[in-house]
């Protein structure tokens, strides 16, 4: 069975007891229910805000747990955070990225230094998302550089 992590992003560097206003990430949960669909795929969400998870902790869990993929959501203002876990995963597995601010720094996400191959997901990823997972994806990439590929 093939496993599948999508985390909702961190908002601090380091773990924290702040008390901050927390939504929770309802568009991976939407993720996380189609790709269940999926035979022999296991999904798991990791919530960083709830579990006031740090950088470090998700690259540890990440590297620790080997998933064959991994989601996670940015924000403008995590744009840092988020760049150096897709970068810093020491395993080799499929990472897919996505948000609101994915549609305006896409070109930024392209010049990331990454190992993987990178999924920038444009708009809702709950049915793009399973047909890129299990291989039965019919649209091409609107964009590519290198292994990160731009799905709209």
């Amino acid at each position: 069975m093939k496993k599948f992590v999508l985390i909702n992003s961190p908002i601090f560097w380091d773990a924290t007891n702040e008390k901050e206003q927390y939504l929770s990430p309802l568009g991976l949960g939407y993720i996380a229910t189609y790709l269940e669909k999926i035979n022999d795929i296991d999904v798991e969400i990791v919530d960083c805000v709830k579990e006031r998870k740090s950088v470090s902790d998700i690259i540890s869990y990440i590297n620790r747990t080997k998933p064959d993929f991994m989601g996670i959501n940015i924000f403008t203002q995590n744009f840092d955070m988020v760049k150096y876990i897709v970068e810093n995963i020491n395993i080799e597995c499929n990472c897919f990225i996505g948000g609101q601010a994915v549609k305006s720094i896409y070109q930024e996400i392209l010049k990331w230094k990454v190992k993987n191959k990178l999924y920038i997901i444009i708009g809702e990823g709950e049915f793009i998302i399973p047909q890129i997972v299990s291989e039965n994806c019919s649209q091409e990439p609107e964009e590519q550089m290198d292994s990160k590929y731009v799905y709209r």
